[in-house]
């Protein structure tokens, strides 16, 4: 879930149970018209079915909804992806009210939190003016054009991210806060985050030198190799600690003396041991946690650091524990690794 205010969000989509929420949408010339350059006809609720289902392939896929009095109104969609950001407002009464724009800056802070280089318009059409003028004033510029299938012509846009949101130094002086009720949305979140951690952390520390490498983020505090080599060794208790929990019943994890394996011989090795080991473990982790259901989800382990704790918890605790370090990393470097 994106609350982009009290009074408007982004709810993750419900497939197929919500395409018959959008169905009227689609049926409205006028929006196929401006997102699709169809001139004739409407989609019925098949082709609506496989035009989300593509969607959801690709990116994130939310309905858009406002509050009205103590409701949640769906009135239109959206979907982030690299590939393309379509966006539609079904519902008339609310076009022309700045909320595509809404939409679109919290779809960028989202590209930023899962580390997207870039994001792209594919086509707008040039009577399209309204779109045009939207993207170009939050930083889209057009780099691409050409015809579509019915002869009508289009631009494509593209903006490059810099600089980060949620992977940044200011990390570094968070505290872990657990996120209540996780649903979907979320938990796809910090799959896609734990995914992007070693990419990452191998390009925070591309080019440093020994001595660079050797350098702390803050005096008394451990060097980057230190903190690549120990974010290694957490994810495999991490992929240890998923494993059990999914084949036993609240098995209890013991905690280890951190602070003394930082000083063993290992940690002086190069950090590409460390990058290739959590290439590998998060590869394993992901491969499970992506066919996790809900009910798997809540399965508990027991730390003897933190208590009894679901799967979904212990996930959000490694996706912080991740960008925690990393921002350390970033703060000893002087610049973000995006």
């Amino acid at each position: 879930m994106i609350n982009i205010h009290s009074g408007l969000r982004l709810r993750p989509f419900r497939y197929p149970e919500d395409c018959s929420t959008a169905l009227p949408w689609y049926q409205d010339k006028e929006v196929l018209y401006y997102s699709e350059g169809k001139t004739d006809g409407t989609y019925d609720l098949e082709v609506l079915e496989r035009m989300y289902a593509y969607l959801l392939t690709i990116g994130e896929v939310c309905l858009i909804e406002v509050r009205e009095g103590e409701n949640w109104r769906a009135i239109g969609d959206a979907t982030l992806s690299e590939e393309d950001l379509p966006i539609v407002i079904g519902v008339p009464d609310y076009r022309s009210k700045g909320i595509g724009a809404q939409v679109v800056r919290a779809f960028i802070e989202r590209a930023k939190e899962l580390g997207l280089p870039k994001l792209n318009v594919r086509q707008i059409y040039s009577y399209n003016e309204r779109s045009r003028k939207l993207f170009v004033s939050l930083g889209f510029r057009a780099v691409d054009q050409g015809v579509d299938g019915n002869g009508i012509r289009y631009e494509r846009f593209e903006l490059e991210l810099s600089g980060h949101t949620r992977w940044n130094a200011d990390a570094e002086k968070d505290s872990f806060v657990e996120t209540p009720d996780p649903d979907a949305h979320d938990i796809r979140r910090w799959i896609a985050d734990m995914e992007r951690t070693p990419e990452l952390i191998r390009r925070c520390v591309e080019g440093m030198t020994d001595a660079q490498l050797d350098m702390s983020y803050r005096e008394g505090g451990w060097s980057v190799r230190q903190l690549v080599h120990h974010l290694a060794d957490n994810d495999l208790h991490a992929y240890v600690r998923f494993k059990r929990a999914m084949t036993e019943e609240t098995p209890v994890m013991p905690s280890y003396e951190q602070e003394k394996w930082a000083e063993l011989a290992d940690y002086r090795e190069p950090v590409e041991v460390s990058l290739r080991l959590m290439e590998a473990v998060i590869a394993r982790l992901a491969a499970l946690v992506k066919t996790m259901t809900p009910d798997q989800f809540q399965r508990t382990l027991t730390s003897s650091s933190f208590g009894t704790m679901t799967l979904a918890v212990a996930l959000q605790r490694l996706r912080w524990h991740d960008r925690h370090h990393l921002a350390q990393i970033e703060k000893a470097r002087g610049r973000g690794c995006h």
